[in-house]
């Protein structure tokens, strides 16, 4: 009786902690952000959030959550899909206590260079504060 109560006890805790697991990322990426990995906290080895580069892709899945670290965000160089469902959208939220920055889109009125593409479908912003050192929206 014992020996089952550990067991069940053992197979309920692991279960518990995949559900709850979180991948870290940050610095330059690209690929595909998948649910499996979500929540994505956006702080590896102390960065800020992450950043796409020219030519190349990110792609965000369905369900994905992606959290940043205050004053953090997404510097977007190349092409970035986030295209979640009605049923099944995309967060962007804060990952502690203070609100998250900013998607910086670099467009050709800097530096010459073009995004390819940029796709938001079903989306949640949640908890940011808006960026407008050069400009860019303010939302009030």
């Amino acid at each position: 009786m014992i020996r089952q109560f550990i067991i069940s006890f053992l197979i309920g805790l692991l279960l518990f902690n995949i559900l709850l697991a979180e991948t870290h990322i940050g610095g330059w990426i690209s690929g595909r952000v998948t649910r499996e990995g979500s929540p994505y906290i956006c702080d590896l080895d102390g960065a800020w959030g992450f950043g796409i580069a020219r030519g190349d892709t990110l792609i965000i899945e369905a369900g994905v959550t992606l959290l940043f670290p205050e004053d953090g965000g997404i510097e977007c160089w190349g092409v970035l899909i986030a295209e979640g469902t009605e049923n099944d959208s995309i967060t962007f939220d804060k990952a502690g206590e203070e609100l998250w920055y900013y998607i910086i889109f670099m467009d050709s009125t800097f530096d010459d260079i073009e995004i390819q593409e940029v796709l938001f479908r079903y989306c949640r912003f949640r908890n940011w504060r808006p960026y407008n050192e050069f400009g860019f929206l303010k939302v009030n």
